[in-house]
């Protein structure tokens, strides 16, 4: 359809009717991690209602009226920014240190290891 080159395809004469996400975040100018969030919040819906991981395609004029509309997105640009706050947040609660390095744990080590 379009090489990965965001300039080739903002020059083309007439847009393709439907982009995939790559397409979409050249139209929006988000990155394609962040509108695949977008669909995922809700902020985009892809044509055809698609099932799980099949491949998603957006209409090109939804997406220029989008572009144009100041309020989503400034409500899109804090929903992506929330988005990877929460999923970084979790990953930090994930990682909880393990049991060997606390310090408490330490002495109870040394001490078994002197038997």
């Amino acid at each position: 359809m379009y090489d990965n080159n965001p300039l080739t395809f903002l020059n083309l004469r007439r847009l393709p009717a439907r982009v995939d996400y790559q397409g979409a975040a050249y139209l929006l100018n988000f990155e394609v991690v962040a509108i695949r969030a977008l669909v995922e919040l809700g902020f985009l819906k892809p044509l055809g209602s698609p099932k799980g991981m099949e491949h998603k395609y957006f209409a090109s004029r939804t997406l220029l009226k989008l572009a144009e509309d100041e309020k989503w997105l400034h409500d899109a640009s804090r929903a992506v920014s929330k988005y990877w706050a929460e999923k970084n947040g979790r990953r930090k609660i994930g990682r909880l240190p393990r049991l060997q390095d606390t310090p408490t744990n330490r002495k109870a080590t040394a001490t078994l290891e002197a038997f």
